[in-house]
């Protein structure tokens, strides 16, 4: 699995918000801050949406939602972030073969810390990074595979998927482990 940061730094090279608000035809790309209207709440004739040219990212007052490129083809397309990055690497034909995978970004990242303390309650997602960096080398590679896996899934969720049933599935999952190789 590539690192997630680098592949989105790579199709940020390859596409923006606003090349897709262009080619739809919703702004010219000439101005530094433009109206349209917004796709995703209906007719739309106030033209209640604004893109931003310097933070290649748009805001609708009346969705009350501000969107980058990832979060405007989630919702345009209806697809997890995971599927959106995805279509876009296939769309706009993204180079990925020499991006850095993210095991071993973790392990290059890897810091001696003394054991955490896992309790079932209110683990952060950082507490978890680091548990799992910790493991590298101590289970086997699938198993860590698998876990590195579950928290980049856990890790870019939206709000609503991380409440989602499957969401507490994976955190839990990532926990259980945790805890067997702990000890505890």
């Amino acid at each position: 699995m590539k690192d997630i940061e680098a592949l989105k730094k790579r199709i940020l090279e390859h596409v923006t918000l606003c090349d897709m608000l262009v080619a739809a035809d919703r702004i010219s790309g000439s101005l530094s801050e433009e109206q349209y209207s917004c796709a995703f709440h209906g007719r739309d004739l106030k033209k209640s949406a604004r893109y931003y040219k310097d933070t290649d990212s748009s805001y609708c007052w009346t969705c009350k939602r501000r969107w980058d490129l990832f979060s405007f083809v989630q919702q345009q397309e209806a697809m997890t972030f995971g599927q959106a990055v995805s279509h876009l690497v296939k769309v706009y034909n993204v180079p990925t073969k020499d991006l850095p995978d993210a095991l071993e970004e973790a392990q290059k990242s890897r810091i001696e810390a003394p054991r955490v303390k896992i309790s079932n309650s209110k683990v952060t997602l950082e507490t978890l990074s680091g548990a799992i960096r910790k493991l590298r080398g101590s289970i086997p590679d699938e198993r860590y595979e698998r876990m590195v896996f579950a928290f980049m899934l856990l890790r870019y969720a939206t709000p609503e998927e991380k409440k989602a049933e499957g969401a507490e599935g994976l955190r839990a999952g990532i926990l259980k482990v945790l805890k067997e190789v702990q000890g505890g």
